[in-house]
């Protein structure tokens, strides 16, 4: 699993986008899930638009987000920290496609 980097922040409400590292096309429902970093609970889970697209309304607290998609290596975020003056602005996840045998 590779690791992710999220940055940027501005806002509780989240957007971002998932492309192919290669391509840089927008990759259609991927799933993005997102983790108490403290509990390692299950938040929620999102499917990316058409266009890559998809977004969380974060509270305060310590998350993780993981992002897989069908041919694609599975992305798993660093913990990121959100308190009342957090910010999180609009980023881009890249994704690398996965080597599948027999597919």
């Amino acid at each position: 699993m590779n690791k992710l980097t999220l940055i940027t922040f501005k806002g509780f409400k989240s957007y971002a986008k998932i492309i192919d590292k290669s391509s840089k096309q927008p990759i259609a429902y991927a799933t993005v899930r997102l983790f108490d970093a403290l509990k390692s609970q299950l938040l929620a889970t999102k499917v990316t638009t058409n266009d890559g697209k998809f977004n969380f309304l974060i509270s305060p607290g310590k998350f993780y987000f993981t992002v897989s998609a069908f041919g694609y290596k599975i992305k798993i975020s660093d913990v990121i920290t959100l308190d009342k003056t957090s910010q999180i602005a609009g980023i881009t996840i890249e994704m690398e496609k996965e080597n599948l045998v027999g597919y």
